[in-house]
């Protein structure tokens, strides 16, 4: 199974033994070791077989003259750090978008040196407007581009994201609110002479926008 270095590293484990065409005997088990060390790369593994007392049984007459080739490689890849995340907002007009950094050193293990630089970072979304395809969720596309700074002492032993791509977010639509104003009419007239535009007032448009960007009727 793969798993992290017990000692701390920030390295996943991913041992390749080649495969033995013999029964192991009751109660005896066979043990792998590799040798020491926490940088990335590949390991030569060793193997024996114990007893059920921990003696060293590979060469008791049950194993002589059996086809076995114990040794392999042991793989120490770099753990991946996370990527920058952007933060959903309410529709506001612009394509300014922030991203959320605090997942990028989320993997790093205890102990291990390991520090990030984002002030260098930007993004943008690809168009302002809510996504009111019902079929994408709301998602929207996230532009974002620039250079994460890493350093540590422990970086060698870490795989670092991407610093230009895209990643989704959600847009949700602004509140918005019309409220009908106390209108007088002379009996008699005619509704379609009377001038509407001040009988109503509308709250919540953003970012210089006007009643033109609706469409629909009162």
């Amino acid at each position: 199974k793969d798993k992290k270095v017990q000692n701390g590293s920030a390295a996943n484990m991913q041992p390749k033994i080649k495969q033995h065409n013999f029964e192991v005997r009751s109660g005896d088990k066979i043990v792998y070791s590799r040798d020491p060390g926490d940088i990335p790369g590949d390991y030569a593994v060793s193997a024996h077989i114990e007893d059920s007392c921990g003696n060293d049984v590979t060469d008791d007459s049950y194993y002589k003259g059996n086809s076995y080739n114990f040794p392999g490689t042991y793989k120490i890849i770099p753990l991946p750090l996370g990527n920058p995340r952007a933060i959903s907002k309410v529709y506001d007009g612009t394509t300014k978008i922030d991203l959320d950094f605090s997942h990028i050193l989320a993997p790093v293990l205890e102990g291990d040196d390991v520090n990030v630089d984002t002030s260098e970072m930007s993004a943008h979304l690809e168009d302002p407007n809510v996504n009111v395809n019902p079929y994408q969720n709301g998602l929207k596309k996230v532009l974002f581009s620039g250079e994460l700074k890493f350093s540590g002492s422990k970086l060698y032993c870490y795989k670092v994201p991407n610093t230009s791509g895209s990643i989704m977010t959600i847009i949700d639509p602004a509140p918005l609110s019309i409220a009908a104003k106390e209108t007088e009419m002379v009996q008699g007239t005619n509704p379609s002479t009377i001038d509407l535009s001040s009988a109503y007032t509308i709250t919540g448009l953003v970012n210089g926008e006007t009643e033109n960007v609706m469409s629909g009727s009162l």
